[in-house]
């Protein structure tokens, strides 16, 4: 259960105006000056068919406001629908949406009249149309054009949305197959939207159609853009140099989850991207990450030979938190690459390939010992303690390596990780830790007497007395009531000589008995 404490809530296929509510998973407990309003948002929908976006607003409120028009078998109301209609239309009947517009999956394939669509939503800043059928970018566009407040859009999973024709309207029919536009026409056509100079997050989620032509065009009409979602796209880096000159600087945060990300798309992506302060990349297949330094030959195709010539990839200057999780990486030399950027604190490298048969906690120690500037891993942080301990044990795995090895232990050896050096100067050269185990003894070897004979036996110290001695006089086949069981250390044989043992309900390990002791049967008088 989650508090929300917001003017705007959220949630399934609802949207609410309330300053207080509580939020369940599939539930939402609206708490409002007239009542109650429980609405299961399993369900809410089921009966409703393909729509307009209008249409599929009007039907919201219709469940609030007229319940008698709607399907309520799945919605219980508290209140006077009155007093609903009170709240969300005016005097003279017009509908007043909320600021915050949640429309996802409402099984809307067209947005309707753009007119009164925009006279309705024109106040609201943040609009949600996830999980629908939505196809026409131009008639987003033009929604888009008449909503000068918003800051957040999202278009996620809308699988239809592409580069397509608009000349005929849902409710048309034609035999005539669609003809997908080539990636220039679609930049042309249908991305070119008015200036938003509000919208600081665009969620383009599992969009299979989506391309890079038509971003660019979204991106150039957004100029204060931070947060950019392009999870589960099915893409590849663009392979176009960034139509705009410094790429979008403005872009602060990047989630490209489940894409096609190679090892070799870094530079290109920190053209389009370079100022970067948060990179997501759970998934993708990259097994290397770039070098901070590229030459300039290579990154400029120009003939200069000069191998000193460097430039710093912008991506890696600013950026202050990565996600890597469940990716290719494989080798400690190429995480180690992430030292190279100044600014990066926060890492997450949860199922990656290198920690895969990896006990997590020497996983953890290792990677934190390794990566200097990292004060968050996988979520969690990192204590002055925790960092101390993995450094030092880092120094010493690496330098006992090297000495079973025969090999010195200077700094200079392919084998040592790159922070060893700094590592040494920082805690000096650390013997190995004694190994102590306090465990009892599980077996001794005694020495066992009884008159003139002696022999040797391997006994368990788990054993209670009254089983030692019987196993002892098993050796001489005594009667174990004839004779009297004593115990000699030989440590302490001097001190105290032979000790009775006389509880037979006692450890024998209590005792401590080690290798060499002895036990001896003596005859009762």
């Amino acid at each position: 259960m989650e508090w929300v404490y917001q003017c705007q809530v959220r949630q399934g296929n609802g949207f609410f105006w309330s300053p207080l509510c509580v939020r369940t998973r599939n539930r939402l407990l609206y708490q409002h000056l007239f009542g109650t309003f429980d609405l299961d948002t399993r369900h809410a929908n089921k009966s409703l068919k393909m729509t307009t976006l209008v249409e599929a607003i009007q039907h919201k409120f219709d469940m609030l406001t007229d319940p008698s028009s709607c399907d309520m078998q799945h919605v219980t109301l508290y209140g006077s629908p009155s007093a609903w209609r009170k709240q969300f239309f005016s005097a003279s009947g017009e509908l007043q949406l909320p600021h915050v517009l949640v429309m996802d999956n409402s099984n809307v394939t067209h947005l309707g009249d753009i007119e009164k669509l925009a006279k309705m939503c024109g106040h609201i800043v943040e609009l949600d149309l996830a999980n629908n059928s939505l196809a026409s970018w131009s008639d987003l566009l033009q929604l888009l054009n008449r909503l000068p407040q918003l800051r957040l859009l999202n278009l996620s999973i809308n699988p239809m949305l592409g580069p397509k024709s608009d000349s005929v309207t849902h409710e048309e029919k034609t035999d005539a197959p669609e003809k997908p536009l080539k990636d220039s026409e679609c930049h042309s056509q249908y991305l070119l939207a008015q200036p938003m100079p509000h919208l600081s997050t665009l969620a383009l989620n599992q969009l299979p159609q989506l391309s890079w032509p038509m971003l660019a065009g979204l991106l150039s009409s957004a100029p204060n853009l931070t947060e950019l979602y392009l999870s589960n796209n099915d893409m590849e880096a663009p392979d176009f140099p960034c139509p705009k000159i410094g790429g979008y600087a403005s872009v602060q945060q990047l989630y490209f989850n489940g894409n096609r990300l190679l090892s070799e798309d870094w530079t290109k992506l920190s053209q389009w991207f370079p100022k970067l302060e948060k990179l997501t990349l759970i998934g993708n297949s990259a097994d290397k990450l770039p070098s901070s330094a590229v030459s300039l030959a290579t990154e400029e195709g120009s003939n200069n030979t000069n191998k000193d010539s460097v430039v710093i990839l912008p991506l890696l200057c600013n950026l202050k938190s990565l996600n890597l999780s469940e990716s290719e990486i494989d080798s400690w030399s190429e995480l180690e690459k992430l030292n190279l950027c100044p600014s990066l604190t926060d890492l997450r490298i949860l199922d990656i390939k290198l920690g895969k048969g990896r006990p997590k906690k020497e996983f953890r120690a290792e990677a934190i010992a390794r990566l200097a500037h990292v004060t968050h891993l996988n979520g969690t942080a990192v204590t002055d303690e925790e960092r101390s301990a993995a450094e030092r044990s880092l120094i010493r795995a690496h330098t006992i390596d090297l000495e079973i090895k025969n090999e010195p232990t200077d700094l200079a050896v392919a084998e040592a990780p790159d922070q060893l050096d700094s590592l040494l100067a920082k805690h000096g050269r650390l013997d190995a830790l004694a190994k102590v185990d306090l465990r009892p003894t599980q077996s001794v070897s005694l020495v066992l007497r009884y008159g003139n004979q002696s022999r040797t036996c391997q006994l368990a110290t788990n054993q209670l007395i009254r089983e030692v001695k019987q196993k002892v006089c098993d050796q001489f086949n005594v009667e174990p009531s004839r004779v009297g069981l004593y115990y000699i250390d030989q440590g302490m044989v001097g001190a105290m000589g032979p000790e009775l043992l006389n509880l037979p309900g006692r450890a024998f390990h209590s005792y401590r008995p080690e290798d060499g002791d002895e036990l001896i049967l003596k005859d009762f008088n």
